[in-house]
């Protein structure tokens, strides 16, 4: 990141406030800012911060004073000061998403449960053993096999155990050497619920290891300029995925995700109210030179009480850069231009190369809809929806789907080798679908699924019914065998099916 740049931290954690639609343009950004910067030490950086750092903070009065302040905070933490990234952060910010999506308890986020702390703080895990104990409790070990503190060995194992079965599991006192080991003791007394507090040598890790993330120790608050933008930025989350779009060059599809309540809307006649949202993405390769960019404006109506109703819901732009294989600098940008907020989120990505002489799959996009269109022009933008090869998709990336509804997946299949005589490729195309780790339903898919543009790639298309799936965790697993070789290669894709409502 360069030297005094400000971009805020995690874009899930500002908490906007979705005022009546009726003075939503009265709305000041300031508003906004004031609630970011009142909530901020009580969000998840509470786990990274010092005391040192939070006893300064909370002394600092001036707004301005506060934001220099995060700005010196991210800024310390940066391992690489000259770049435009700082990856310290941008790590930081996975594993607040990830805590928040695996480690949920009922209505409580992710990041508050003891395991959202720990994957925080300590970061992924190296093996992870779970299991069910004899009095129907369940367990998970995590393993670590090397950890920053000194304060803590070598291959460190921590047990955790839902002791109420809300899904709340707490850390457990006691050792870990091997699953046969803790099978012997896991129903002994010596395995108690704790108060709710950490045992003291992880506290003592935690605390050891957020000076160890102060990189930067010189650096002195005065010399961190105030950030010129003082408005919170515009609140998103992104997905990508690679394609292949012809020999030589490969497409990044990217997907911005924005909450209908977190941008702010004007009067556009009667009860219809609408957005003015910029948005601009461009690769820059290692000369910082651009090779591929977009700029869209998001401009649509919708009436204010369909908007009260969907406030909690998504809404997805979707555009696509190319360019050959090799290292880039992605940077997007949102812009919510009556609300004067801003959001840039830049990293350094490596776009792999596809069209070579091994077996490729790619992601799986689920979606709730997949129509094959060929005539419809790829610059006919339709919100929600990605247009990609002929095919009009409309994504459910959060992967939750309705019980009688449908789900509907899409991926393509490049590299397939020909035959010598027919000049033509035979694939065969299974879909695996497993729920609490047994396999529900097996199915190949039929040859009206697929779709090719070249004699070596095929594009996959299907929808399944999901009318009778128990409400539940699922997860499918493509595979596919290029007939000609023998050979396979796979894509796997989580989803969660919801009780039928009564």
């Amino acid at each position: 990141m360069k030297k005094y740049t400000f971009m805020a931290v995690v874009l899930g954690l500002l908490l906007a406030i979705v005022p009546p639609l009726s003075s939503i343009q009265q709305v000041l950004s300031q508003e906004k800012t004031d609630q970011y910067i009142k909530e901020w030490l009580s969000s998840p950086i509470k786990y990274i911060i010092t005391k040192e750092e939070s006893n300064t903070y909370k002394k600092l009065k001036i707004r301005e004073d506060k934001l220099r302040f995060i700005n010196y905070f991210w800024l310390r933490r940066d391992p690489n000061p000259q770049t435009l990234v700082n990856e310290f952060r941008d790590e930081f910010l996975r594993r607040v998403a990830y805590s928040n999506k695996y480690f949920k308890i009922g209505k409580k986020e992710g990041w508050k449960s003891q395991r959202g702390q720990i994957f925080i703080v300590f970061g992924p895990y190296s093996e992870v053993h779970k299991g069910v104990t004899s009095s129907l409790k369940s367990y998970e070990v995590w393993l670590f096999y090397r950890l920053p503190s000194k304060n803590l060995p070598s291959n460190y194992a921590l047990i955790f155990i839902d002791w109420y079965g809300n899904r709340d599991f707490r850390v457990a006192y006691g050792d870990y050497f091997g699953k046969s080991y803790f099978e012997r003791l896991r129903d002994r007394s010596y395995f108690m619920p704790g108060s709710g507090f950490m045992p003291a040598e992880i506290v003592s890790a935690i605390e050891d290891m957020k000076k160890l993330s102060i990189v930067n120790s010189n650096l002195a608050l005065k010399d961190v300029s105030v950030p010129l933008m003082t408005q919170p930025q515009v609140p998103f989350k992104f997905y990508s995925l690679y394609f292949q779009s012809d020999e030589t060059v490969s497409q990044l599809l990217l997907g911005l995700n924005f909450r209908y309540k977190d941008i702010f809307y004007q009067n556009k006649g009667g009860s219809k109210v609408g957005p003015s949202l910029a948005i601009s993405a461009s690769l820059l390769d290692e000369e910082k030179d651009e090779v591929d960019s977009f700029s869209k404006k998001v401009i649509f109506s919708i009436d204010s009480k369909e908007l009260e109703e969907k406030k909690d819901e998504k809404f997805f732009l979707w555009r696509s850069l190319e360019a050959q294989p090799g290292k880039y600098l992605l940077s997007i940008k949102a812009e919510d231009e009556l609300a004067g907020a801003k959001s840039i989120w830049e990293k350094e990505i490596n776009i792999p190369a596809i069209r070579n002489k091994e077996l490729f799959i790619s992601k799986i996009i689920p979606a709730s809809k997949i129509v094959y269109s060929p005539e419809i022009q790829p610059e006919e933008e339709i919100l929600n929806t990605i247009r990609l090869m002929g095919y009009q998709i409309t994504p459910n990336l959060d992967t939750v789907y309705d019980a009688d509804s449908e789900l509907c997946f899409f991926f393509q299949l490049i590299n397939l080798q020909l035959d010598p005589q027919s000049a033509e490729a035979e694939a065969e195309i299974k879909c695996h679908i497993f729920k609490d780790d047994k396999i529900f339903q097996s199915l190949k898919l039929p040859n009206s699924a697929f779709k090719s543009r070249k004699s070596d790639e095929i594009l996959a298309s299907y929808c399944i019914s999901l009318t009778d799936f128990p409400a539940g965790e699922y997860f499918l697993i493509i595979q596919a065998i290029d007939k000609i070789t023998n050979k396979d290669i796979s894509s796997r894709l989580n989803f969660k099916v919801l009780e039928k409502s009564s």
